[in-house]
């Protein structure tokens, strides 16, 4: 019984954190779709979820009355690099796979599938910061500052991503910090529209006794916290790409 425990208690390696996050994300892989469904992922991501999430910097950029048209660019590069990511696998990677035993090359799409989730939840952060730009409302010179917060930041993830993984594999129960992020994707929509209505009534309260600009300091915060843990996904997904192409390659062991 006391070998059990201390079998139990014992740290896992960075080699056993990277091994047993990949088993423990197989669930979320596409593998039952194969690559026939990578048109709808790419569609989706360049004409549903691109133009959606572009609407997040739009409410404000729609207020201060600039065109809309210049928001459109970035759909476009959105919708851009998403079919093209489409493209490049039917032309350069699909007829790669049909050489490959099934698991090597369900390993590879699920891979590409990734790593367009990546570009999808990194845009999504870019968005966000966008907003939180434009609705602080400073000159142009100080988005460099926030620019470089947001890359300082990423890479401190980066640099952290061991933990990251670490604290996904051992679970809440280790990490208390992760329950927030649980809770996170727990939420209903129906919750966000509620906590949104409530923040916004709570921001005009703050207008009316603190001021304008402490009301604006306040949301943000939270926004720009937001975008950072968009980024965080982004690279979480992007890692987990990465493993499956591992995979796909043969890799005996995986890295990070």
């Amino acid at each position: 019984m006391e070998k059990k425990t201390k079998r139990s208690s014992r740290r896992l390696t960075d080699q056993e954190v990277v091994e047993q996050f990949y088993q423990k994300m197989l669930q979320y892989s596409p593998f039952w779709e194969g690559s026939r469904y990578f048109w709808k992922y790419a569609l989706g991501a360049a004409f549903g979820i691109g133009p959606f999430l572009t609407l997040i910097p739009a409410m404000v950029w729609f207020d201060r009355g600039w065109p809309l048209v210049y928001l459109g660019i970035s759909v476009g590069v959105n919708a851009f690099l998403a079919i093209l990511w489409k493209i490049v696998f039917d032309f350069w990677v699909a007829h790669k796979i049909r050489t490959m035993s099934s698991e090597r090359g369900t390993a590879i799409i699920c891979a590409w599938y990734f790593l367009l989730f990546t570009w999808v939840g990194f845009y999504a952060s870019l968005m966000m910061l966008i907003c939180v730009y434009l609705y602080l409302n400073w000159p142009f010179s100080t988005l460099w500052t926030m620019v470089g917060v947001y890359i300082v930041v990423g890479f401190g993830l980066w640099r952290g991503r061991m933990a990251l993984l670490r604290a996904i594999v051992e679970g809440p129960q280790a990490h208390p910090w992760f329950w927030p992020i649980r809770l996170f994707f727990g939420i209903s929509l129906g919750s966000c529209i509620l906590f949104t209505a409530i923040a916004r009534i709570l921001t005009g309260i703050i207008k009316q006794t603190a001021g304008q600009e402490t009301a604006i300091l306040l949301l943000a915060g939270p926004f720009l916290g937001f975008s950072l843990f968009l980024s965080g996904l982004a690279m979480t997904a992007g890692i987990l790409g990465w493993l499956h192409y591992q995979k796909g390659k043969g890799s005996s062991e995986l890295r990070v």
